[in-house]
């Protein structure tokens, strides 16, 4: 597990943005649960921490695409996106971390994706 920063740093209802072994990671905190993600939307390549929540959802900030801070599934397409075409509307999920608190301190580890 790597290192990332002190608990106090990720305020509850914020995301953050970290380099963490050469990767940007964005860290966020919703209603008091830790969760992380590569800072990048793998829809466009936007970063993630300057998006918001809308329940329990990470919502990107361009295209309001909004992905499961439990899961990194991609949940909801914004409406406004309905004419577009499938191609264009196509995203893979969030590449998500397990967080892990030791001595308040946030630690992280790339999540194993199930096939």
């Amino acid at each position: 597990m790597s290192r990332v920063c002190d608990v106090s740093e990720v305020p509850n209802e914020s995301l953050k943005k970290f380099t963490v072994d050469g990767k940007e990671i964005c860290v966020g905190k919703h209603n008091g649960k830790l969760f992380a993600c590569e800072n990048m939307c793998p829809h466009r390549f936007a970063s993630m921490d300057k998006g918001w929540f809308d329940g329990d959802n990470v919502v990107c900030h361009i295209h309001y695409f909004q992905f499961s801070i439990d899961t990194g599934k991609l949940e909801k397409i914004d409406e406004k996106w309905k004419e577009q075409s499938a191609a264009w509307k196509k995203s893979d999920d969030l590449t998500m971390y397990d967080v892990e608190v030791k001595d308040d301190e946030i630690f992280l580890e790339p999540r194993r994706k199930i096939i």
